[in-house]
């Protein structure tokens, strides 16, 4: 909490004087989208800025009877200023020249205005002139301009008793008074709340003045209000700004996040703002979730694989979590469907494409496969080629063969997300026993290779 100091000069004047300036930087960093698919782009930014707390300006007061002695309850800081009045308009609270010598600063303090509607030193603004401006001068005080709106009353304290909590400071240049008792007691304006605005651009100068002021009052001790800790906040330098992935400015340019794989990753940006004296810094995080890989029942087998079934088969999406959406040829019952398992019928053997496309955090990925539907015949021809049994397993099961083995056979099992669960390599006889007890039931593919053939069964494990 600022300490304030108050000295009368002759009857009118008045001073708040603090013992030192404060220098600090601050910094808040910013991502949009904060998650997104590969390959999207990500727009950063950050706002803040570096200055010093000037608390070394002496504040002065023109035609006002000044209080001490929270008239109207405590202010925020305990002691506060309390604007009385005498008969002279206007009641005037002005600094002594400051040096705005960069754009960017800051004014900020709290205020309220009388509320009590008698003739007592809480006497209340409640017409619409006699509400207190905020304005600045570059002209000695000879011209006097508002700061710029939008007028907005603050957001926060109605509590007569501190601590005061102000959710959204004020902004603006002029706070319209309320007329009645009922608005007054329901407008923050009349409790003690927090007011910031940015200094204007054109209030940049070497001689500036800063004025709160009551044009126009009913008389002694009518229309008060209250200021309590004003604080000019000025930019020091030279503002140096990086980013950890090097651009050297607030806004950067848009970024594309590369892929992370199969599992969602979070990457993080970090901006430094600094002057001479202090820095700041912040980070932002963006989820980047991954490209979904559909499966297709096995949709890892190389495309020519057949799907040996009899005029239909079941079409299975392995993520369970995630938005489904089938498309199947013309001559397929369904064509569509957003089913995580569907059964696909055909009217009659033949080759057809079978799309899959899977929607997860926003991330969209596709796969299609060919599936050859055979006939009943076509189909136990195929079976003479190996037989798997029993299926539905233990998890112990045979691989046999049928006629002579004229060459080595390799034979491989897969899960069905592609995942090799078990080899075996050369085989040079007709039945090869199988353990895979230890596995989770659900359905393995077994894959035989030979001749230069490749050819696939399935196994259920319980």
């Amino acid at each position: 909490m600022i300490r304030i100091y108050f000295s009368f000069i002759f009857t009118i004047l008045l001073a708040f004087i603090s013992q030192s300036s404060m220098a600090q930087c601050h910094i808040t960093a910013i991502a949009f989208p904060k998650e997104v698919c590969p390959g999207e782009q990500v727009t950063l930014s950050a706002s803040g800025g570096c200055s010093y707390l000037n608390t070394n300006i002496n504040w002065q007061t023109i035609n006002v009877d000044v209080s001490f002695n929270n008239p109207c309850g405590p202010g925020a800081s305990g002691s506060h200023l309390w604007m009385g009045s005498r008969n002279q308009n206007p009641k005037v609270l002005t600094t002594d020249y400051v040096n705005v010598f960069l754009e960017g600063g800051v004014i900020e303090w709290y205020m309220r205005y009388g509320r009590q509607q008698d003739t007592g030193t809480c006497n209340a603004p409640n017409a619409p002139n006699e509400g207190v401006a905020l304005q600045y001068s570059v002209d000695s005080g000879a011209t006097w301009h508002n700061f710029p709106g939008p007028n907005e009353e603050p957001v926060g304290n109605m509590d007569s008793n501190p601590p005061f909590t102000t959710t959204t400071p004020g902004t603006g240049s002029y706070w319209q008074p309320h007329f009645s008792p009922q608005e007054q007691q329901n407008s923050e304006l009349y409790y003690w709340n927090k007011y910031e605005n940015k200094i204007p651009d054109g209030a940049v100068s070497p001689h500036t003045k800063f004025r709160f002021v009551q044009l126009f009052h009913d008389g002694q001790g009518n229309d008060t209000w209250g200021i309590d800790e004003p604080n000019i906040k000025l930019p020091y330098g030279s503002l140096n700004v990086e980013w950890e992935h090097g651009p050297n400015m607030l806004n950067p340019p848009s970024i594309t996040l590369p892929k992370p794989g199969t599992e969602p990753y979070d990457t993080c940006f970090i901006v430094t703002i600094s002057d001479t004296i202090n820095s700041a810094s912040d980070t932002v995080c963006v989820t980047v979730n991954p490209i979904p890989k559909p499966v297709i029942g096995y949709e890892w087998i190389e495309s020519d694989e057949i799907l040996f079934t009899d005029n239909s088969f079941t079409a299975n999406a392995g993520w369970a979590n995630a938005d489904t959406q089938w498309y199947f040829d013309s001559a397929a019952t369904p064509s569509s469907s957003t089913d995580k398992s569907v059964l696909v019928t055909y009217n009659s053997p033949g080759t057809y494409t079978t799309t899959l496309e899977i929607t997860y955090k926003g991330c969209k990925g596709r796969s299609t496969l060919d599936a050859i539907i055979t006939s009943k015949e076509e189909k136990q021809q195929q079976t003479n080629d190996f037989n798997v049994y029993p299926s539905p397993s233990n998890g112990k099961f045979i691989v046999e063969i049928p006629g002579k083995v004229d060459s080595e056979i390799n034979m491989t099992i897969y899960d069905t997300k592609g995942k090799l669960i078990a080899t075996k390599n050369k085989i040079r006889k007709d039945q090869i026993r199988f353990d895979l007890s230890q596995q989770s039931p659900g359905i393995y593919l077994i894959r035989l290779q030979y001749d230069e053939k490749i050819k696939t069964r399935q196994i259920v494990i319980e």
